[in-house]
């Protein structure tokens, strides 16, 4: 998959409105992303954070990019995305 940052436009800014941070830097590649973020004093919840923007992302893209060949049987039991 070949993403680009508009991709993460919205869900980034839905996500920080309810659960802010500072994006830092960011490397955007063809297969995944890296980030740097500052959190909020007394706040770590990075994995609440990615979560909700992961999972709006995949609803936002999800079925243009979605490829049946590489999604096994137990991955579509669960409704898996291919992204």
């Amino acid at each position: 998959m070949i993403a680009s940052a508009w991709h993460y436009e919205k869900p980034l800014s839905m996500v920080r409105r309810d659960r802010p941070f500072q994006i830092d830097a960011w490397a955007l590649l063809p297969d995944h992303l890296h980030t740097v973020w500052t959190l909020p004093a007394g706040d770590a919840d990075v994995a609440t954070r990615w979560r909700l923007i992961k999972s709006a992302v995949t609803r936002a893209i999800g079925a243009t990019y979605f490829r049946a060949g590489w999604q096994t049987q137990r991955r579509a039991n669960k409704q898996c995305s291919t992204i």
